[in-house]
């Protein structure tokens, strides 16, 4: 009796194993999303600001007021939460850290970045160390195209 529990336990062990792994292999790594705010210290950004998840890359292009176009490097280093049906559903959190041009290296300083999306419609979140967590709302789709 006691070697079918064994048995039984093992099983279920391997099983929930097994699905936790094909849960991470399953997180995308070719997305598209646009934000439509980006709230930074009362700066006028135009929108959208475009999102793209590349392998372990996420760009993001933004323009300012001068029209002078802002690109942000991070690249991911864990992801932690990968909760994908498709683009327009989904919770991806990664940990990430941001590239830096001067040095042509990466900081140390470790940041998250968080897809929330239901109905393509969505927020993106940004929270890096010692700073306020920054709220985009966002689209899965560039609604200016349409």
């Amino acid at each position: 009796m006691c070697k079918k529990i064994f048995i039984i336990m093992l099983l279920s062990l391997a099983w929930q194993s097994l699905f936790c792994q094909a849960s991470e292999n399953n997180c995308p790594n070719n997305l598209t999303y646009f934000a439509y705010s980006l709230p930074i210290d009362g700066e006028k950004w135009y929108v959208p600001i475009k999102y793209e998840i590349r392998d372990n890359l996420i760009d993001l292009k933004i323009r300012h007021t001068n029209k002078d176009e802002l690109f942000i490097r991070f690249k991911i280093i864990e992801n932690l939460i990968c909760d994908f049906k498709d683009v327009n559903h989904c919770n991806l959190k990664y940990k990430v850290l941001t590239y830096d041009e001067e040095t042509n290296s990466y900081e140390q300083r470790i940041s998250e970045i968080e897809f929330n999306f239901s109905d393509r419609k969505g927020k993106i979140y940004i929270q890096h160390p010692n700073f306020p967590l920054i709220i985009s709302e966002a689209t899965s789709i560039d609604e200016i195209k349409k």
